[in-house]
């Protein structure tokens, strides 16, 4: 399934972490090796805000 807002996802995402510490926490694996985790810039969210502009989407097993 391609990613029907990528460019403007990953502009937005840049313009949120650029330059900044990320804490990211892993807490699992996907397929083809990917690590599955939660990321946060200076206390902020970076998975929900980028829900909320919808510029990305929740996926459910």
């Amino acid at each position: 399934m391609p990613m029907l807002f990528g460019k403007g996802a990953k502009q937005d995402l840049v313009k949120l972490v650029h330059g900044k510490c990320l804490r990211v926490l892993v807490y699992g694996k996907y397929q083809y090796s990917c690590s599955v985790a939660d990321v946060y810039c200076n206390g902020i969210f970076v998975q929900e805000v980028l829900l909320k502009n919808e510029l990305a989407w929740h996926y459910v097993a």
